[in-house]
């Protein structure tokens, strides 16, 4: 890789010249990688689909529908927020945007406006968030919702829960790329130890919001803060070694995949359990 590829500095052009792919097929391994990831990531949400909805069949006219009234399934009326959780996907959606822009940039040689871009787009991910943790406070301690409590209870949390992991994940990562362009492959130790510190501070925040939202064992919570915290440092710690073997545009663009296929299963979520 050469040094002009390597600073990112680069227009559009030199990035497709100096760029080369790493497989036979012509397409960079990292690419190929995150496919394979997202295909079986996509066959474990369809699972999880197609249970929702044979259990939803199943129960025919007792299942809480939006918007009516269903006593014997233990809720009434249906809690789901549909309006909040609809600016909740525009924003999402809106995400999605950004994150072409900050492809955009980054091709264009602008790493500036990319770093930008990925910032806007790792804000939106984190709204999203803070408006589903909102709203799962709500069913939980003001409307009575628990997994326990019914099918309905429990394939909400699931689905959205699930999903939801995906989304903080994303957000994680998109701020590790973020910080790691800017920071280059061989930035100043210094980085290394704030994001440790970031790491430890965003494990020890995950572990006290799954606990005053979500009213989990400690332990457990414990198990979910620091797995994300790890997430952040290893993000960093790996996209700083793949900016010696890689040009920062794939990165993105790789990146990129992975936020917009959340962003797609979130579509089709949302239709699923709040629309229909």
């Amino acid at each position: 890789m050469s040094e002009l590829a390597l600073h990112h500095d680069v227009e559009v052009g030199e990035v497709l010249e100096h760029s080369h792919a790493d497989t036979s097929t012509g397409i960079w391994s990292g690419k190929i990688f995150m496919w394979l990831f997202l295909c079986q990531d996509a066959l474990a949400f369809f699972g999880l689909f197609a249970a929702y909805l044979s259990v939803r069949i199943g129960a025919g006219e007792i299942w809480p529908a939006p918007g009516m009234t269903h006593p014997a399934a233990g809720i009434e009326p249906n809690p789901l927020n549909i309006n909040l959780t609809a600016v909740n996907t525009f924003i999402l959606i809106c995400s999605s945007v950004t994150m072409v822009q900050s492809l955009k940039s980054i091709t264009s040689g602008d790493k500036k406006n990319m770093t930008r871009w990925l910032i806007a787009t790792a804000i939106g991910g984190a709204i999203f968030m803070g408006i589903q943790f909102t709203e799962y406070n709500k069913l939980i301690h003001h409307e009575g919702l628990k997994m326990p409590h019914s099918l309905f209870d429990a394939t909400f949390f699931i689905l959205t829960g699930f999903h939801g992991m995906h989304v903080l994940a994303g957000v994680v990562y998109l701020s590790a790329l973020a910080i790691a362009a800017n920071v280059g492959p061989y930035g100043k130790r210094k980085w290394d130890l704030v994001i440790l510190v970031a790491s430890v501070a965003l494990a020890f925040g995950i572990r006290q919001a799954i606990i005053t939202f979500f009213s989990l064992d400690t332990l457990l919570a414990s198990i979910i803060g620091t797995l994300y915290g790890a997430l952040l440092l290893s993000m960093f710690m790996g996209l700083k070694w793949l900016m010696k073997k890689s040009d920062l545009p794939r990165l993105v663009e790789v990146a990129g995949l992975y936020w917009h296929f959340v962003d797609l299963i979130w579509i089709i979520l949302f239709t699923l359990v709040y629309l229909i």
